[in-house]
């Protein structure tokens, strides 16, 4: 399995770039053949931590 993460300013910066497609997962164009399956989900982490 492998795992990628973004790390977005807020949930507004998310909203920004997606829209309403938020939840939907997103592949750029040309990737569709090297996945099996994906989904998303999104996580809100408290001030302490440091990235």
């Amino acid at each position: 399995m492998v795992m990628f993460v973004s790390i977005w300013d807020d949930l507004d910066a998310v909203k920004k770039r997606f829209g309403d497609d938020r939840k939907v997962s997103y592949l750029p164009d040309g990737y569709e053949h090297l996945i099996d399956s994906c989904s998303i989900r999104h996580v809100e982490v408290g001030s302490g931590w440091n990235v």
